[in-house]
């Protein structure tokens, strides 16, 4: 649903799952891809990410493109699970500023704490 301040990914069509039981890969994939620089909300709850989520510029974009803003509910609120596997949460190619990034900005469940 995309709304005055953005896209909340669990409402239609994007229906991300809130509780920690589903991926939302898929979903926050998609509006990352059909909404490029409109903001996405992650509501308050427990986020699975079982795939990188990918933020690709298109040729179309030119050399400014729409930035993606990713935004949670606050502190406390909006907590990102990442079961990815040997790869990061967020990979950021920028075609017009020299490479790729990625980052692990999420708990990666299953990896040694100590």
């Amino acid at each position: 649903m995309v709304q005055s301040l953005g896209i909340d990914v669990s409402q239609p069509p994007f229906n991300c799952d809130l509780t920690g039981v589903a991926d939302c890969s898929a979903a926050v994939n998609l509006a990352l891809t059909t909404y490029p620089g409109v903001p996405i909300q992650l509501p308050a709850g427990d986020l699975s990410f079982y795939s990188t989520l990918s933020i690709t510029p298109t040729a179309s974009w030119g050399v400014f493109g729409p930035a993606a803003i990713i935004m949670g509910a606050g502190v406390g609120r909006t907590f990102l699970h990442t079961y990815v596997a040997n790869g990061p949460l967020f990979d950021i190619d920028s075609a017009s500023r020299g490479g790729s990034y990625s980052a692990n900005m999420a708990r990666s469940w299953g990896a040694s704490t100590s």
